[in-house]
């Protein structure tokens, strides 16, 4: 998976309702205007937007996890599976630590560990 580039946007159709009726009309040059910005800034931002989204994904994670770690849990676990538990916490929260630097490296050398993280947790 390619990291996304820039390009010069053309005007489109915009489309409208009247009356419940579709109406499609030009698009004005503000508009395009706007949306020329709009996607510069996606793209600019394209990485920073990347990592958050696996930030707050590890974070959600590891926090649906807490009820594991409680001993007086509605949903009591075995010794075994409270302790697979913990490493797959602690495994989670060192994705976190590290700040991702692996992962961006990766990445943007061309490679889908993005994926891979996200089937991983």
């Amino acid at each position: 998976m390619a990291l996304p580039t820039k390009k010069t946007l053309t005007k489109g159709k915009i489309s409208t309702s009247e009356n419940f009726v579709r109406v499609l009309r030009d698009e004005s040059d503000e508009e395009l205007a706007i949306r020329q910005a709009m996607n510069d800034a996606y793209i600019d931002n394209y990485i920073v937007n990347k990592i958050n989204i696996l930030e707050e994904t590890v974070d959600y994670k590891h926090s649906s996890l807490d009820w594991t770690q409680i001993a007086d849990s509605e949903k009591p676990l075995t010794d075994e599976s409270t302790a697979e538990f913990k490493k797959y916490r602690e495994d989670i929260k060192k994705i976190r630590v590290f700040g991702f630097t692996p992962i961006l490296l990766v990445y943007i050398q061309g490679l889908v560990l993005w994926e891979k993280a996200l089937t991983y947790l």
